[in-house]
């Protein structure tokens, strides 16, 4: 489990999604 100081909700888990889709996307 990550230390990640955020709440688990959906808003969260979106901007999560978003910021790890564009990781994919520049590599």
């Amino acid at each position: 489990h990550h230390s990640v100081e955020l709440p688990d909700n959906a808003s969260t888990r979106g901007m999560i999604r978003q910021v790890g889709y564009l990781l994919k996307v520049e590599e």
